[in-house]
This record gives C-alpha cells, structure tokens and sequence, in this order.
C-alpha cells in the first residue's frame, strides 16, 4: 500500500519533492522492521542519492535519511558503515543552526543502538564509554525543553571528544 501511495505521489509531485523523499525514507524503514533489510538499504540509499542533490530552504532532511539508514545497517552488523554514515549524519546536524530535536534523539539513539549491538557481537569491547555521552544527550534534551537542540549537540559532542 505504501509503494502505491509513493508511486502515485512520484507520478503527481515528482521524485524530487520532499514529501515524495519522506515517503520513500518511510518505506526504508518499513521494510527494515519487516526485516527486508537489503531491500530497506537500497530504498534508503535512493532517498539519500536525491535529496544529496537538492537545495533546501528549510531544515535539510538528509541527516535524518542518514540516521534511518545507518540503523539498517546495525541490523546488517556493517557497524562501521552505520557508525560512519552516524558521523556524517552528526556533521550535517551540527551545520544546521535549528535542527529538529526529534532528529538529534534519532541521532543519539542511533549511535546507543550501534554499540549495544557491537557489543553482543564483541562483548569484550568497552563501549558503554562511547554511548553515555548520547544518553546524556537524551536526558538532557528531556529536561531542558526549550534549550535548542543545537546546543545541546554541540555540548555533548564536546564533552565526547574529551
């Protein structure tokens, strides 16, 4: 039903347009959570493909894309893949003076999901180290509501580097 609903917003409003990508990043992750992974990455890797070539006025959707991708290739265990294309999603948050906080929890909950994934694979692996600063994220974006997200970002990431 999905790709019907895509299929005929591309006839009517072209690959291009924004609620055709956010239909096509919604059926990426439909699919990852069916456990169509391969099929959820390729979909995924088409919305990042067009909206990489797009210009926006408003809040770029690309990190978002990132971030939905990246969670399916945890589930395919390619963890440096998911943990690069993390990074890449983090960079392009922390361009944007306004990004949306729903997008900075994906962001963080995406990268507390790789390294507790990485280490039921590796237990031997510390990696509690590398996820507490994105549960400090979390926690601090639900106590502080109206402190802007970007800020709380570069806060955290500052402190991760340490």
């Amino acid at each position: 039903q999905l790709r019907e609903a895509l299929a005929a917003r591309r006839k009517t409003q072209g690959s291009t347009d924004p609620g055709t990508l956010d239909a096509l990043d919604q059926l990426g992750q439909l699919l990852r959570l069916r456990g169509k992974l391969d099929e959820a990455l390729a979909i995924s890797q088409e919305a990042i493909d067009v909206a990489s070539k797009q210009k926006y006025l408003g809040q770029n959707p690309m990190s978002l894309y990132q971030i939905h991708q990246a969670r399916t290739l945890i589930d395919l265990r390619r963890f440096d893949d998911a943990e690069n294309l993390l990074e890449e999603a983090k960079g392009g948050l922390s361009q944007d003076a306004y990004p949306a906080r729903d997008t900075v929890k994906k962001l963080a909950e995406g990268f507390i999901a790789l390294y507790a994934q990485k280490q039921k694979i590796q237990p031997e692996l510390d990696v509690d180290s590398k996820a507490e600063p994105w549960r400090k994220l979390i926690e601090a974006m639900s106590k502080e509501p109206d402190r802007l997200a970007a800020e709380i970002l570069s806060e955290q990431t500052r402190i991760a580097r340490k």
